[in-house]
C-alpha cells in the first residue's frame, strides 16, 4: 500500500469502533471511505478476496469477517468449494459506497441497481 493511501491507526480504530457494518445507516467519512475504496480497488489485490484479505483492508481480523458473514453483515461470498469462500472485490467496493448495509438491504439495493441498468 502506498504511504499516502495507508490508513492511520486512528482511522482504523475509528472504523472498527464505528459499528459500520452492523448498522446500515452509519456512513464513513468521505476521506476514510475514499481511502478504503482505493485500498480495495488496487490492481495488486486479486479479484476474489479471502476473509483475511477483506479483514486486512477493513482493519479487522479474518475471524471478525467470518463472524460478520455469519450474521449477514457482509455481502454474500461466493462458495469456491466445501469450505472456501471468496468475496468479489468490486462488490465490496460498491457495498462500501452504499454505506455497508446488512445483507438483506444490500440485496435489495443491488436488485434496484440491476433493474435500473437493465441487467437480469
Amino acid at each position: 500500500m502506498a504511504e499516502a493511501d495507508a490508513l492511520t491507526d486512528d482511522e482504523i480504530l475509528r472504523f472498527a469502533d464505528s459499528g459500520l457494518c452492523s448498522a446500515p445507516t452509519v456512513e464513513l467519512s468521505a476521506e476514510l471511505g475514499e481511502k478504503l475504496e482505493r485500498a480495495l480497488s488496487r490492481t495488486a489485490l486479486p479479484l476474489m478476496l479471502t476473509a483475511a484479505q477483506v479483514g486486512e483492508q477493513l482493519g479487522v481480523s479474518a475471524r471478525e469477517i467470518r463472524r460478520m458473514n455469519l450474521q449477514g453483515d457482509l455481502p454474500e461470498p461466493l462458495k469456491m468449494g466445501h469450505k472456501k469462500v471468496r468475496w468479489r472485490r468490486d462488490e465490496l467496493v460498491a457495498w462500501i459506497d452504499a454505506g455497508c448495509p446488512d445483507r438483506d438491504a444490500w440485496l435489495r439495493h443491488a436488485g434496484r441497481a440491476a433493474q435500473k441498468s437493465g441487467r437480469p
